[in-house]
């Protein structure tokens, strides 16, 4: 039997072997890019773990006690170095003792005083009118120290008490010129007479001086009487105008809640009462506030 057998070589080869065909994956994964790390930058300067200003600890109670008593103590001194500044030099209060100005101002009335309309800061920054309410420092020896009274003389002037009225010769003039008080009231217009210790009627006012009454004329101590007693050795009919404390600028009426309130005032005999208390049972203004409504300044047209 004749075998039919080929002479060509036989390829044994596996498919694998042979010429590879195109596989759907294998380029996939021999093409894809290669994924390299982030890089991680490492800063200079390192954070430290424990941090350069660490929170201070809760001050200590004491500490703290010390230092709001200091700012206390301190505003404190701010406070009364500006009330004594403005009380100085600039607005003063006082209470009305007496009736030596009724029926324009009454006992037990407060009122603040405007120093610096005359000599605040030491400088003379105002005149003193004819007709203005001041206080007065007149330095009498009957243990009063300030009075509240009204201007009527000026520096150079003669001033003349005739027939209850009162007239003025201006520095320069010879004619002498009757004052229309008509601030006055019935029981005082035209009741203006000399003093019961003085008994002068004619007074010359030096320069630099003023004469000065009160608008209750019958039971006033003014410059007529020497604000006390002219028989007194070295008493004056006349205030130097550094006497005068200021003018008077606003009128708070008189609260009665003390029947009897004194701190340090003299007695008849010389001694002093140190303190004196006694509250009121009705408490209330014996007379209102007014302000700035009362006749605290005055002209005279009869007087160019």
């Amino acid at each position: 039997m004749e075998n039919n057998a080929s002479n060509e070589p036989v390829n044994l080869a596996t498919p694998e072997s042979s010429t590879p065909t195109a596989s759907p994956i294998a380029p996939l994964i021999a093409e894809a890019p290669k994924m390299e790390a982030p890089k991680m930058e490492t800063p200079a300067n390192p954070p430290s773990e424990t941090p350069e200003n660490p929170p201070s600890e809760a001050p200590n109670k004491d500490e703290s006690f010390l230092r709001e008593s200091v700012m206390f103590l301190r505003d404190i001194c701010i406070i009364l170095v500006v009330v004594l500044l403005v009380r100085a030099y600039l607005v003063a209060p006082f209470r009305i003792s007496g009736s030596s100005m009724e029926s324009n101002y009454f006992n037990g009335e407060f009122i603040l005083v405007n120093k610096l309309a005359f000599d605040g800061l030491g400088m003379h920054i105002g005149n003193h009118q004819r007709g203005d309410v001041v206080v007065i420092e007149p330095h009498a020896d009957n243990g009063r120290q300030f009075y509240i009274k009204r201007i009527i003389g000026l520096p150079g002037e003669k001033l003349k008490l005739e027939d209850g009225k009162v007239f003025i010769q201006k520095a320069g003039t010879f004619a002498f010129v009757q004052l229309n008080e008509t601030y006055l009231d019935e029981k005082n217009f035209g009741k203006t007479f000399p003093g019961k210790t003085g008994g002068q009627t004619l007074f010359e006012i030096p320069e630099g001086e003023y004469f000065i009454m009160g608008d209750n004329r019958n039971a006033s101590a003014d410059a007529r009487d020497c604000f006390y007693s002219c028989t007194v050795p070295g008493s004056t009919h006349y205030i130097y105008g550094k006497d005068i404390v200021g003018k008077v600028w606003i009128t708070l009426g008189a609260l009665h809640v003390f029947d009897e309130f004194s701190i340090g005032q003299r007695q008849y005999d010389g001694s002093i009462a140190w303190l004196r208390v006694k509250l009121t049972k009705d408490i209330g203004f014996t007379t209102k506030p007014r302000f700035l409504n009362t006749p605290k300044s005055w002209s005279y047209p009869e007087l160019p």
